[in-house]
């Protein structure tokens, strides 16, 4: 980026690709959700919120962080037209994950029966698991490729093959099976999402290889050691945090029933739509964080996150109002008349969602500028406070109790984030 750089133009840039992109995935998850309530029920339904977390949990293990690293250097490879380092990157990370989750894949399966039946009690789980243990594979591909895309600053190309495409497909799919009456099982359903998952991973790896195609890849050792130097600690960050957003679908999936947990992760799904302008400047914001640091631009960087941070809150504000009081008809509208059960859940959780959004991207700040481990430090901290908290309240308050204990950790994070933003790096962001 050179010294015409433009912020708002460089954001209205990515946001359009960014911006249609979320738009697209959370209406086609909207669409999709909306079908899967009709054609499985709650208590498929929580199954299946159930599989999907595990899924995450193994991709986290399976990607290590290789793909946030891989958005850093190559971000910085490019500054650098270094683009021989660029090709060298991408095919070392393509293969490090597939490497990686090709073997978590196989444990999953290995141990789905343990998973499903002896941990959360049900034979439904652990034929999920068996049947769909390959998305782990196929969705680390995904994040690092896509990664690789936006770090190269093709935003449109990272956009769509980061969770547009397989959405879309798996939507249509849905679609067919519902207006045909044809009767789903969630085994049917998991199939599905295994194929569209395929689909998009298979395309954007044939799009990067073409991309680079006129170039040789270089990478030396010292280049390896910086790549799992970056992404480990950020993997461990990416675990924590994880855990500090998701388990409480785990915990609820152990103590309560299937039926509970599909109220719960139907109310929290919803509840996602209030963080997305965040998702969308999180996904352009890294380069532009590289370039103002390394430059020593510290107020021109400060200026940015704020501008990003109060635009969250103007767009994020109304939506969450909404959320609250209109929660028993937009639960209904969406999922049925038999979800509208978690509609406290609901409002809890656009509160948290709220000032989540509001308090800009310190995260990522500290992530993108050398001080990940600090970022892993808090979040495994927060992680830790939040998980030990849903264990105190599941049996006493049930899935309402759990829903203040996510909103209350997720500002907890906010306003460490925010505090060592300011003493390490000197920026209010």
């Amino acid at each position: 980026m050179d010294s015409s750089f433009s912020i708002k133009k460089y954001l209205l840039k990515g946001g359009a690709f960014e911006s249609s992109a979320k738009v697209i995935t959370l209406l086609a998850g909207f669409g999709a959700q909306m079908l899967l309530a009709r054609l499985l029920g709650p208590e498929q339904l929580g199954v299946y919120f159930l599989f999907l977390n595990i899924v995450s949990v193994c991709v986290l293990i399976a990607k290590t962080g290789i793909d946030t690293a891989t958005l850093r250097l190559v971000a910085e490879a490019k500054g650098k037209g270094e683009w021989n380092t660029i090709k060298g990157l991408t095919r070392t990370c393509v293969i490090a994950v597939f490497a990686s989750g090709s073997i978590v894949s196989f444990f999953l399966w290995f141990f789905s029966d343990q998973i499903g039946e002896n941990w959360f009690g049900s034979s439904m789980l652990a034929g999920a698991i068996s049947v769909g243990c390959t998305v782990v594979l196929l969705q680390g591909l995904q994040y690092v490729i896509g990664e690789s895309f936006r770090g190269l600053q093709a935003f449109g190309l990272a956009s769509y093959f980061q969770g547009v495409i397989s959405s879309v497909i798996f939507l249509l799919v849905l679609l067919l099976l519902w207006a045909n009456s044809i009767t789903a099982s969630l085994d049917i359903v998991i199939i599905f999402n295994v194929l569209s998952f395929f689909i998009s991973a298979a395309i954007s790896i044939v799009i990067l290889m073409r991309m680079l195609s006129n170039y040789s890849a270089t990478i030396n050792r010292e280049g390896v050691r910086t790549l799992f130097s970056i992404a480990l600690p950020i993997s461990v960050s990416s675990g924590a945090a994880f855990l500090l957003t998701q388990s409480d679908i785990f915990i609820l999936g152990i103590f309560v029933t299937n039926a509970e947990v599909g109220y719960y992760g139907a109310a929290s799904r919803l509840s996602n739509m209030i963080a997305l302008i965040l998702l969308i400047m999180k996904a352009i914001l890294p380069p532009i964080i590289v370039d103002l640091y390394y430059k020593k631009n510290i107020a021109k960087l400060e200026h940015v996150l704020r501008y990003t941070a109060t635009l969250g809150f103007i767009v994020c504000a109304p939506l969450s109002l909404i959320l609250v009081v209109w929660s028993n008809e937009i639960l209904s509208f969406v999922y049925g008349t038999k979800f509208t059960g978690a509609s406290s859940v609901l409002s809890i959780l656009a509160f948290g969602k709220l000032i989540h959004t509001s308090t800009g991207s310190s995260g990522l700040l500290l992530q993108m500028t050398g001080y990940h481990k600090t970022l892993m430090y808090i979040t495994t901290f927060v992680a830790l406070f939040g998980t030990a908290s849903y264990l105190i309240v599941v049996n006493s308050y049930g899935k309402e109790g759990v829903a203040w204990v996510a909103a209350i950790t997720i500002m907890l994070q906010n306003v460490l984030q925010l505090f060592y933003t300011k003493k390490l790096i000197g920026c209010k962001g």
